[in-house]
């Protein structure tokens, strides 16, 4: 009995730490002046937030579109966790397509 429950105990902690741990990525991302991420993308704090949010090879900064893109936008590598947070740190809103 005691070890039926410790096992459901073990199954429940597993399961919720695996959702914790889990990452929102996306293909692009960029700041914003808007706090609520409307608007275009401001070029100095964009390229900041993707070169300290970088976490793959395949990450850069786009001197076109001034986003941050993936893969040339293909991939999915973004942490975009961090990212948001690092344009927030700066008193900017995000945006993100991904």
């Amino acid at each position: 009995m005691v070890s039926v429950k410790l096992t459901s105990i073990l199954v429940l902690v597993v399961a919720c730490s695996t959702m914790l741990a889990q990452v929102n990525a996306a293909h692009t991302a960029y700041c914003t002046d808007n706090l609520n991420g409307t608007g275009s993308p401001t070029y100095r704090v964009t390229k900041d937030c993707c070169a300290a949010t970088r976490e793959h090879s395949s990450t850069a900064f786009d001197e076109r579109s001034h986003q941050c893109e993936d893969a040339l936008g293909f991939g999915n590598g973004i942490n975009l966790g961090r990212f948001v947070k690092c344009c927030g740190d700066r008193g900017k809103g995000s945006h993100s397509d991904g």
